[in-house]
């Protein structure tokens, strides 16, 4: 009977350290889980962090989106208006054509009437020289003469004052058109900058899109 007595102890001892075995494994166990489930909180804070960082850079984007978007319509109503004034302009230019043509035409008869005129002072000074004896006819022909050297004067002075209006007019339309190119190459450059931006701006939309569905899977 003490032979069992003792068997039965040791095995109620040897159930009572198993029992404690298992009360230290169900209590590391307990702080085990208790730091997992501190680190899946952790996890689940900077995934919402994450999460809300990404709705604020969405919004900004969109909002990038629309001002780029409000920048590509004024450009376009820029475009515009450059295309109304270089229609207005055409006009303007083939009127300048045309008061050149006119201007040109002028010179032309100047031109011809400058050689009659030379023609008749070259026949008068002949008749200057072979009636030199006589005193009644120099007289007439200096009184005939003077209103011709006036209006030779007149037509020298118009003249020059049509070359000097020509060669205003000449600079005025060297400027405008330079303005022109200068206003069209600044309008490419700026739709060639406006292409750029907007195919950098899909690629970050694409980049994020992709970040998105990476960071729902």
């Amino acid at each position: 009977m003490y032979a069992l007595m003792y068997c039965q102890n040791d095995l109620s001892t040897e159930c009572l350290l198993t029992h404690i075995t298992r009360i230290k494994a169900l209590i590391t166990m307990n702080t085990l889980m208790g730091c997992q489930t501190a680190l899946l909180t952790e996890c689940l804070i900077t995934h919402m962090t994450t999460i809300r960082a990404l709705t604020r850079m969405y919004a900004l984007m969109c909002c990038q989106i629309s001002l780029m978007f409000e920048c590509l319509i004024t450009h376009i109503a820029h475009i515009s208006e450059f295309t109304t004034m270089y229609a207005l302009m055409f006009p303007e230019t083939a009127i300048i054509i045309e008061c050149l043509i006119t201007r040109i035409t002028y010179i032309r008869a100047l031109t011809s009437m400058y050689a009659v005129m030379c023609y008749q002072i070259d026949l008068l000074t002949e008749c200057l020289i072979t009636h030199i004896t006589p005193i009644t006819v120099p007289t007439r022909m200096y009184a005939l003469m003077c209103p011709e050297t006036a209006i030779i004067i007149e037509c020298l002075t118009t003249y020059i004052t049509c070359i000097r209006a020509l060669t205003s007019m000449y600079a005025v339309m060297c400027c405008q058109t330079a303005l022109i190119t200068e206003c069209f190459l600044t309008h490419i450059t700026r739709i060639r900058a406006l292409s750029t931006m907007y195919a950098l701006m899909c690629y970050k939309i694409s980049l994020f899109t992709k970040c998105l569905i990476t960071q729902f899977t």
